[in-house]
């Protein structure tokens, strides 16, 4: 997590699945949380590696693409006998427009010049709610790499990942 500007206790998350076969439903994508609690993260700058459930780095394999969620309030720190909880249940946010409510566009992803990282940017108030939306998709901002050493990009499609024109 690169920037935070929420003062909600978000959780946030990815999922994968085969470019040739996006899931029908949202509860069919395999989801795998990254930040159970934003606001704790941001704090300690912490930088997470994508991994299985043993912590082993994912290599993705050729067709195999990631989205991001975001879950709404989704931090529960009176949960598990105060030591707290993500609230899997609650409204979610997702990088694919057809699983939030009304195809609301939720997260915008960037990249500077023509390099890494990517970064992504998500808005966590619905566009429908009367308190809150403000639509600057900066309420909390995650950096992405294939890489930590800036290697040449090589495993990444950038080809739909806008570069901002320079003013």
């Amino acid at each position: 997590i690169v920037f935070q500007d929420a003062s909600l206790p978000n959780s946030i998350g990815y999922y994968t699945f085969n470019s040739s076969a996006l899931p029908d439903g949202a509860d069919k994508l395999a989801k795998t949380l990254l930040f159970p609690n934003t606001l704790t993260a941001y704090e300690s700058g912490n930088t997470v590696i994508l991994g299985d459930a043993v912590g082993k780095p994912i290599e993705f394999e050729a067709g195999q693409e990631i989205g991001f969620y975001l879950i709404q309030y989704g931090w529960d720190s009176s949960a598990n006998n105060g030591y707290g909880g993500v609230k899997t249940d609650n409204p979610t946010m997702y990088s694919h427009l057809r699983y939030n409510r009304n195809n609301y566009q939720q997260q915008i992803m960037f990249r500077l010049e023509s390099q890494l990282p990517i970064f992504v940017g998500f808005e966590d108030k619905w566009q429908d709610e009367t308190n809150g939306w403000d639509g600057d998709m900066n309420d909390i901002v995650i950096a992405i790499s294939d890489n930590m050493d800036n290697n040449a990009i090589t495993k990444i499609d950038l080809t739909n990942i806008k570069i901002p024109e320079n003013n």
